[in-house]
């Protein structure tokens, strides 16, 4: 299993997958798939899919900075 799959999970459930394959310039600092499994366990979740679709949308966008 990949290390990143959770995270390319979130963007495909968030609808941002081809945002980040799109041409630009930005840092995405990517947690792995052991920081998603603990941050769903801290927020009471099984797995990602566990989350609205906005809230993943948010939690993206606070790992993703425009320079």
């Amino acid at each position: 299993e990949a290390k990143y799959s959770t995270l390319i999970r979130v963007l495909e459930i968030a609808g941002l997958k081809n945002t980040l394959n799109a041409y630009g310039h930005y840092t995405f600092f990517a947690p792995d798939n052991e920081a998603f499994q603990k941050f769903c366990e801290d927020n009471g979740k099984v797995s990602v899919e566990d989350f609205e679709k906005d809230y993943l949308v948010t939690l993206v966008r606070y790992h993703l900075i425009d320079v």
